[in-house]
């Protein structure tokens, strides 16, 4: 598979946006597959600028033209550079022209694991076995909500896995949405 040279302007469909590429990973192919070449946490990552974004992916993101994301470049809709069109749900995150900060996403919460690993068992609070294995617990970093939360930086929450994450140099940093906090953990 070959990227496609594609610079026209591009008017999405509500739950789309339109992404001027500005730095990619690079691709290896195995097989009829292309993967990231790159097999660390960001891999998959590409960091763009928006040029366009529909209705949809507007209102629930927040997300404007002019604004710097990180996305993932694998759901793009064909590998087309340097634009390229993708489903709202596919960007990461927010961060600015230098890539030196990140932001959540409107209605997300960064999350920076704790290393707590006795999920079943934080602070007198009992989770059944079953449950465990889909739990576990992080201090508040960042969080760009609209809706009145349990929680507010730098409190120790417990929360649903499942999460996407990124790298952030040595850090690494679980996105949420506000509504998989199970619990606010008080000392």
């Amino acid at each position: 598979m070959t990227t496609i040279e594609f610079n026209k302007k591009l008017t999405c469909g509500s739950e789309f946006v339109a992404i001027r590429i500005i730095e990619n990973c690079e691709d290896l192919k195995v097989g009829n597959i292309w993967l990231p070449q790159t097999a660390e946490a960001n891999g998959r990552l590409a960091f763009g600028i928006i040029e366009n974004v529909g209705d949809k992916a507007a209102e629930e993101y927040g997300i404007k033209e002019g604004d710097y994301v990180m996305f993932d470049r694998l759901s793009t809709f064909a590998h087309t550079s340097p634009v390229a069109a993708a489903r709202y749900n596919n960007i990461i995150c927010l961060t600015n022209k230098e890539q030196s900060d990140y932001f959540p996403l409107k209605n997300m919460l960064f999350v920076e694991p704790d290393g707590d690993t006795d999920i079943a068992k934080v602070n007198n609070i009992y989770v059944p076995a079953s449950y465990s294995e889909r739990l576990h617990t992080g201090i508040v970093t960042k969080m760009n909500c609209e809706e009145k939360l349990p929680c507010v930086v730098g409190d120790r929450v417990m929360l649903t896995k499942g999460a996407d994450h990124v790298q952030f140099g040595e850090k690494k940093i679980f996105i949420y949405k506000y509504d998989m906090i199970v619990a606010k953990i008080e000392d």
